[in-house]
């Protein structure tokens, strides 16, 4: 399956490496109680909005958060202007600023830059899977940028499949830890058939130079697999998920383990308890050996721990919240924190107009997963989407907003930053 993408546009955007906007202070809205079902544990800190945003731009369609960097995407596999992933710092608790645009080198971006993006330290990486290396229409590509000692990002690399093709969509999903990545291909045809579907691996050598390490297909994957819809990364455990092409009861994630020459190997796939294939598998989070597993209405999320070296089992089902749609369209991990997003996220007979929301849950003491508190926009509009994206690093939350509507126009989007209550 091809996705609706469509050429590299410039648009009269600078061809330069990074676009480095004025200094732009991002105030923090008073700090207020998120609303909760149990009670609050994070107020909103800040809202993230494109300076130079407009109308449609959809910023906030992906999100990561690192110590006090924060990266947000605006990419749509849709016709319109080149998407973009601006960089905000925190420069002290309640004041984030618009620091600079990641900008490949050649400036060609397509409408899908930014889909998914990723951040680990100093280094960035964006994906683009409309991006045509050599005039292949939508073969994709994945660009890393690395921050230096001054603070300012540098391009440093578009990485390519070796063996790429038109439609292969390399850059649709991103996961990265150190130097080590993992990027989806959806559109891949391989031996498994038609858009089957593949992860590509790549690293950096002790100089920063990137290269490709592998391309990975499911064991026993089937055309239209779609496989790469989603990775995830956490040292050298990847993860891999098809998409719901199949429909219900065709859900597959694949464990793969990183070997000591670079290449990776398949070593598991994750069942339900009964050892049957998951209903579905959309979106996935791993840290610290412990895999969340969830999908728009599969009614909650997985629960997987490893319980010997490359053996995983399901430990339990966490139900969702009750009567909400598309519970688990986004889901992040740390340590015994989760934080699952919700699209639109509106209750049973409200869902088209819902403004959305995000769920923060945490371990208990036996191993359960307790529901603490509902996230929501502080200025919440109706298809604003809150609960798109999201991503959690240090008890920092972010949440994307694609489609809220603010002053840089309908459909403009942002994201906000949430912090713990106990942070100063």
């Amino acid at each position: 399956m091809t996705p609706g993408l469509q050429p590299d546009e410039l648009a009269g955007r600078p061809r330069i490496i990074v676009v480095a906007l004025a200094l732009v202070l991002v105030s923090a809205a008073t700090p207020a109680a998120i609303g909760s079902d149990v009670g609050p544990s994070h107020v909103h800190e800040a809202p993230l909005v494109d300076v130079e945003g407009g109308p449609g731009e959809e910023f906030g369609s992906a999100v990561a958060v690192e110590g006090d960097t924060v990266v947000v995407g605006s990419g749509t596999p849709s016709t319109g202007p080149p998407g973009e992933a601006q960089v905000f710092t925190r420069d002290q608790p309640g004041v984030w600023t618009e620091t600079t645009e990641l900008v490949p080198r050649s400036g060609n971006r397509s409408s899908a830059y930014g889909m998914d993006i990723a951040l680990s330290g100093d280094t960035a990486i964006v994906g683009d899977p409309g991006a045509e290396p050599g005039g292949l229409r939508h073969a994709g590509a994945v660009h890393v940028f690395e921050r230096g000692p001054d603070g300012s990002w540098d391009h440093q690399a578009r990485l390519t499949a070796a063996d790429g093709r038109a439609g292969d969509a390399l850059g649709w999903s991103l996961a990265l830890e150190g130097r080590r990545a993992l990027a989806g291909a959806i559109g891949d045809t391989n031996a498994n058939g038609h858009s089957a579907g593949s992860v590509y691996g790549f690293s950096a050598n002790e100089t920063g130079a990137w290269s490709q390490d592998a391309k990975i297909l499911a064991s026993s994957g089937s055309p239209e697999d779609n496989f790469g819809a989603t990775v995830a990364l956490d040292g050298s455990v990847g993860l891999a998920s098809n998409s719901m092409t199949h429909g219900l009861g065709a859900g597959r994630v694949s464990v793969l383990e990183a070997r000591t020459d670079g290449n990776w190997t398949e070593v598991d796939q994750l069942l339900d308890g009964g050892g049957d294939r998951l209903v579905s598998a959309d979106v996935l989070a791993i840290d610290d050996r412990t895999v969340l597993v969830a999908s728009p209405g599969a009614e909650g999320f997985h629960v997987f721990t490893e319980t010997a070296p490359g053996d995983w089992s399901e430990s339990r089902f966490v139900t969702s919240e009750a009567g909400f749609l598309l519970f688990g369209w986004s889901i992040a991990l740390e340590n015994g924190t989760a934080v699952v997003g919700t699209n639109p996220g509106g209750r049973i007979g409200t869902a088209s107009n819902a403004p959305g929301s995000a769920f923060v849950y945490e371990r208990n003491a036996t191993g359960g997963w307790d529901s603490v508190e509902r996230l929501r926009s502080l200025t919440p509009l109706p298809q604003e989407r809150f609960g798109w994206s999201v991503g959690i690093d240090r008890g920092t939350i972010v949440v994307g907003e694609p489609h809220d509507a603010n002053a840089n126009g309908q459909r403009a989007g942002g994201a906000w930053v949430l912090r713990p209550v106990a942070s100063p």
